[in-house]
Formats: C-alpha cells, structure tokens, sequence
C-alpha cells in the first residue's frame, strides 16, 4: 500500500496528523500516557493492553 501525502489545512494540527488510523508524534503519545495515568490502557512485555476499567470506559463511549 502506497502512503498518501497529505497536508493540514491549518499548522496548528500538523504536528498530531493521523497515519494508517492511528495518531503519530507528540500528540499520540501523550494520549497514549494519559489513557495509562488514567489506568484505560496498561503497559505490558507486548505493549499496551485494554484494563477492565479501560474497556467499560470504551464501552460507555457507545463508539463500537
């Protein structure tokens, strides 16, 4: 699969554009750390995994 380019039309969110469904940079990890401090995600050997918490609180999201 070929990446598309593509540019934000405002520089004020280039630095937490998403890529393949996911957001990369600054932006992304700093979500990733608050989902943790927040105890939704947990770190593990394998990387982050969904806490019992974390999957009530996604599921209260009503996304899925």
């Amino acid at each position: 699969m070929k990446p598309v380019k593509t540019k934000p039309k405002s520089k004020d969110v280039a630095y937490c554009r998403p890529d393949y469904n996911h957001l990369v940079g600054e932006i992304g990890v700093r979500v990733a750390d608050l989902l943790v401090d927040q105890r939704i995600l947990q770190v593990g050997e394998l990387g982050y995994s969904v806490t019992k918490n974390g999957g009530e609180w996604f599921e209260s999201l009503n996304y899925w």
